[in-house]
């Protein structure tokens, strides 16, 4: 079944849930985060060589401290997930992770188990409520403790391909851990993750190259700083 959910079909999924989501929370910009974004996305694009996908970010206004990949290589980064990233090397690890889901294809094989081919055509089509549904139950759920431990290794090799330190997915999933046990429950996506506490620990054991690694070079307190206040519903 999942051979049957083609690329044009991801592609427009993605294009579709993406549409969704921003009419929910509305896209964050500004110059400093989106050259830190292309940047980020250049490095491991480049190390990753033949990629399934053009991948690209949206970042939403929204609290969640999370990130999610999308079908078609569209992945949402949200602005919670931004404010508990101390380093650029922590969200390029979170999207490194996210690469690996959708290069090995899970976010389809998972969509197409859950849904199955018919409710996907009619998601392809523009069915809003179908749309909805879709794009909900992918941010809400979390892929299988395989899936995520494939994600997670895949994404350490491609740190390392991207002579970036592949520990960094360590802090960033601590990070995360840490921030979301402060969220409201409604919010706290990531306690939906399998074996956080597990993964952490693998990451910090990936092998060190003895050629050591570099820094993206990004001014990560400069991005922080360009981001408009916060929301004051999303501040509480």
């Amino acid at each position: 079944l999942t051979e049957d959910v083609t690329r044009e079909m991801e592609t427009k999924l993605g294009d579709a849930m993406v549409g969704h989501l921003r009419r929910q929370s509305g896209s964050l910009h500004t110059d400093a985060l989106d050259k830190a974004l292309d940047q980020m996305f250049t490095r491991l694009v480049r190390a990753q060589g033949k990629t399934r996908f053009p991948y690209s970010v949206e970042v939403l206004d929204a609290p969640q401290i999370n990130a999610v990949m999308l079908p078609g290589g569209r992945v949402i980064v949200f602005r919670g997930l931004l404010d508990v990233m101390e380093t650029p090397e922590e969200l390029a690890a979170v999207l490194a992770h996210e690469m690996a889901h959708a290069e090995r294809r899970h976010i389809s094989k998972r969509l197409a188990r859950q849904f199955g081919l018919t409710v996907l055509l009619g998601a392809t089509s523009g069915d809003a409520v179908v749309i909805r549904e879709i794009t909900e139950h992918l941010i809400a759920s979390a892929f299988d403790r395989a899936q995520e431990h494939e994600a997670d290794r895949a994404g350490r090799e491609l740190l390392a391909k991207a002579k970036l330190d592949p520990r960094a997915m360590a802090t960033a999933f601590r990070h995360m851990k840490q921030g979301v046990e402060q969220l409201p429950r409604a919010l706290q996506v990531l306690s939906t993750h399998p074996d956080i506490d597990e993964r952490i620990r693998d990451a910090l054991a990936h092998p060190v190259s003895p050629a050591g690694f570099t820094t993206l070079g990004i001014d990560w307190d400069a991005v922080k700083e360009s981001l408009p206040a916060r929301r004051e519903a999303d501040a509480e």
